[in-house]
């Protein structure tokens, strides 16, 4: 469940506009721009916080980019309302364990290799392969939309107490 004031759709598409999405854009560039997008968040450029993650961390097979993308947009969020001085894992812990929870009920891992079906998208042809069998589209309407409804309700929660 998102929060009432967010059409994933919309501003899915919103943020394609604004990105080069190329032949093997990111689940985590998307992520983080729809979420940057919808939280606005006031750094233009948040998504390189999160380019790294693509694949599972630089195509490794490790914790999906989606995933990873929604963590961080977490952090961000709360950062620009709170504005913490010092360690702020202890206020955020909550959202974070409720992210996890949600995420790890609906598809039981977090590794990009379990989500995908790849065991890695280091090569060229592993990602064409990928791209053609429809997996860009498979995150998108799984993994990009479900990090990015579920950051944006808990963003949304958070924003209001």
């Amino acid at each position: 469940m998102s929060s009432p004031d967010f059409d994933f759709e919309e501003v899915l598409k919103r943020a394609l506009e604004r990105i080069d999405i190329g032949p093997h854009c990111s689940c985590a560039d998307i992520t983080m721009e729809v979420l940057r997008d919808h939280l606005d968040l006031r750094c233009p450029v948040v998504r390189h916080a999160a380019s790294g993650f693509a694949g599972g961390v630089g195509g490794s097979g490790g914790p999906c980019g989606a995933f990873s993308a929604g963590l961080i947009a977490l952090a961000l969020a709360y950062a620009e309302k709170e504005q913490p001085e010092g360690c702020i894992a202890e206020p955020i812990e909550a959202d974070v364990q409720a992210y996890w929870d949600a995420w790890i009920d609906t598809y039981g891992s977090i590794m990009c290799p379990d989500l995908s079906g790849y065991p890695s998208l280091r090569d060229e042809a592993a990602r064409e392969d990928f791209a053609q069998s429809g997996g860009p589209d498979r995150c998108t309407a799984r993994y990009i939309r479900f990090a990015a409804e579920q950051a944006a309700e808990l963003v949304a929660a958070s924003r209001a107490s």
